[in-house]
């Protein structure tokens, strides 16, 4: 007769299955959609925790057969490794990925050595799991809005999935009891979409590395550039009046077309990208226009350029209120706000 605590940890089993499943299926649809490596990667990530919790228990309640513990092991293992390949991949593009290599070889190791070398080898993961989190702490640091948020999520997720696996750990269910499994699978999967939700709502990587997507930035008022700059070489454009001139008359365009009162967000001309902001200040009845010419465009830049903007706008309040036809004071006054758009040192 099947006890109730098992009964209990079979049905938290099918709850985890299904709803990692689901995941799976979310991250998958996104994937085809967008063609990001992001989604195929936490695809492989559900997939892998799922397939791993249904051997982890088959090892507690069918057979202690070893090779069930080298699956449950590898697969989360394989898991923590997806991570750390997205973060080395996209972070040092051009270092060798020497901590994914270390964990490919822990998994072959753990797969191909004798049971008593492989279980104790099997506690390697915590190592991969907390290159995890300092990848996603140094990541935290270069970033801002809504995918700074999304990274701490992923963060707390993160901390819930590993008290979830510490949880249901060999040791720790042979002392407190075998309902430490169900409460372990719950609080793996909590963590599980927490983790996987924070990521999806990223939807690229590409957004860890916003500043090599950056090119120039412009500000236009009354059809006058104010100031034009070259974030990507760090100086002044030169001829800014030509260029602010022909943005003007695109966004002036654009704006016809689409038959508002408001200039586009976003155009898109040949491979850039140009990302459009409209302030919030009035000054002689007419608004700023911010312009941020990128490679690609990313959710992370549109803030930034919003956090560009008011800042610019309260800085020059005073000399907009009465601006004669002189742009000296913000080609002169404006460097400071610069550092917006670079990578945070130290």
């Amino acid at each position: 007769m099947i006890s109730e605590i098992i009964t209990l940890d079979i049905i938290c089993l099918v709850i985890v299955t299904v709803l990692l499943m689901e995941m799976a299926g979310l991250f998958l649809k996104q994937y085809l959609k967008s063609r990001e490596l992001l989604s195929l990667l936490l695809t492989i990530i559900s997939c892998a925790f799922c397939i791993s919790g249904i051997f982890y228990f088959l090892r507690f309640f069918v057979i202690g057969d070893p090779f069930f513990y080298r699956m449950e092991v590898v697969l989360r293992f394989i898991s923590f490794t997806t991570f750390v390949f997205m973060f080395e991949r996209k972070g040092r593009e051009k270092s060798f990925p020497i901590l994914t290599v270390l964990c490919v070889a822990c998994i072959l190791a753990i797969f191909l050595l004798p049971y008593d070398l492989a279980y104790f080898l099997g506690f390697t993961i915590y190592g991969a799991a907390l290159a995890v989190l300092w990848f996603l702490i140094r990541t935290y640091r270069n970033t801002d809005g809504r995918v700074r948020h999304n990274i701490v999520r992923a963060i707390i997720g993160g901390f819930i999935l590993g008290l979830g696996i510490g949880l249901s750990a060999d040791y720790v269910v042979q002392l407190g009891g075998q309902y430490l499994i169900a409460v372990g699978l719950i609080v793996q999967l909590i963590g599980m979409i927490l983790l996987g939700l924070s990521f999806y709502g990223i939807r690229t990587t590409d957004e860890f590395l916003w500043y090599l997507e950056v090119k120039d930035l412009f500000v236009i008022f009354n059809s006058v550039c104010l100031y034009a700059y070259s974030i990507e070489q760090d100086s002044n454009l030169k001829e800014a009046d030509l260029y602010g001139g022909g943005l003007a008359s695109v966004l002036f365009v654009a704006q016809s077309i689409m038959n508002s009162q408001e200039p586009p967000e976003h155009i898109v001309y040949q491979n850039l990208n140009f990302i459009v902001r409209l302030g919030t200040q009035k000054f002689s009845n007419n608004c700023l226009i911010a312009v941020l010419i990128v490679k690609k465009n990313l959710s992370i830049l549109h803030e930034k350029l919003e956090k560009f903007l008011d800042t610019f706008e309260n800085q020059f309040k005073d000399v907009l209120i009465h601006w004669t036809g002189d742009t000296e004071p913000f080609l002169k006054n404006s460097g400071n706000l610069n550092q917006i758009f670079r990578l945070r040192t130290g």
